[in-house]
């Protein structure tokens, strides 16, 4: 499954929790790999927090992606892939899994990976 906890600023003591059942990626996804695009100037104001400014935003970018894109990926200031839109970013570099230590969104699966 899928949950997704939501505190309101203005009102701390109630939240929401959605759940969804688990909607594994498509077989041809996992076989044949996704495009993806850098998408610059856009990297969270916060990466420290899953915020709902964030969430409009990053709708704002997704519905401006190239056809074809699964998805875009954030960059530093300085040009270094952060993480993707809704996910962590890793690559393998002469043989070292290489991803961002900071500027992200820190989750589960990225400390599973780790």
């Amino acid at each position: 499954m899928r949950f997704r906890i939501t505190i309101p600023n203005d009102q701390p003591d109630w939240l929401t929790l959605p759940i969804e059942p688990f909607k594994p990626p498509a077989p041809e996804t996992v076989t044949n790999g996704v495009r993806c695009v850098t998408v610059p100037g856009s990297s969270r104001v916060n990466p420290a927090a899953k915020t709902t400014g964030w969430m409009h935003d990053r709708a704002a970018v997704e519905k401006a992606l190239p056809a074809g894109m699964y998805t875009g990926l954030l960059l530093s200031e300085t040009g270094e892939i952060l993480e993707g839109l809704s996910s962590n970013f890793y690559a393998i570099l002469n043989g070292e899994l290489r991803t961002a230590g900071e500027g992200v969104q820190a989750g589960i699966a990225q400390q599973i990976v780790f």
